[in-house]
């Protein structure tokens, strides 16, 4: 990736998850929730971040019916720090690309410090100069 890794992000995420309890075939059905996979240079790996429920009864607080638990961590909580790390810092910003965002608690949301490593040889992709921009695109034959 020639020196391109610690500004690169890339996201994997599956796009539904399914009920615990099965439906009347026998299978199971479309249900809320997902695992998202993040890979980057930059970003503070290792972890699992969001709360994994420790209740998958009926009576769980997070239990709706037919096996339909409400996720723990919103879609916009990982989206909200590589946001920042691309640059959409201001509030009314980040409220226009994520307007959902304001339905859940600050503490839900991850920012860039949650995300990413900020020490001084890590530099967002948005800190690139123009000229440096299209002098690295133009080395890689895109320009």
């Amino acid at each position: 990736l020639q020196g391109h890794w610690e500004r690169t992000t890339l996201i994997q995420f599956s796009d539904f998850a399914r009920t615990l309890s099965p439906n009347s075939g026998g299978g199971t059905d479309h249900g809320w929730g997902q695992h998202i996979f993040a890979l980057g240079g930059s970003l503070k790996g290792g972890r699992v971040l969001g709360d994994y429920p420790d209740d998958f009864s009926e009576k769980s607080p997070i239990a709706l019916s037919r096996g339909n638990m409400i996720p723990t961590t919103p879609w916009d909580a990982i989206w909200n720090g590589i946001s920042q790390w691309h640059g959409v810092t201001k509030k009314s910003d980040l409220d226009e690309v994520l307007p959902m965002r304001n339905n859940f608690p600050a503490e839900v949301l991850y920012n860039i410090n949650d995300l990413y490593r900020m020490d001084s040889k890590i530099r967002p992709p948005f800190s690139y100069e123009q000229e440096e921009m299209e002098r690295d695109l133009e080395g890689m034959g895109t320009l």
